[in-house]
């Protein structure tokens, strides 16, 4: 019983891991994007 229980912990922390993971690559990306466009918003005079 205690490995099966090991294994479902095991499993959930992986599942919480890998979306902090995802978060994380998603937050860069989207800063990223954000300092592009501000860089092409600076270089092109309105």
């Amino acid at each position: 019983m205690a490995n099966s229980k090991e294994l479902v912990i095991k499993v959930l922390l992986f599942d919480i891991w890998r979306e902090k993971v995802a978060n994380l690559i998603y937050s860069t990306q989207t800063v990223d994007a954000l300092a592009l466009s501000t860089e092409e918003g600076r270089a092109w005079p309105r």
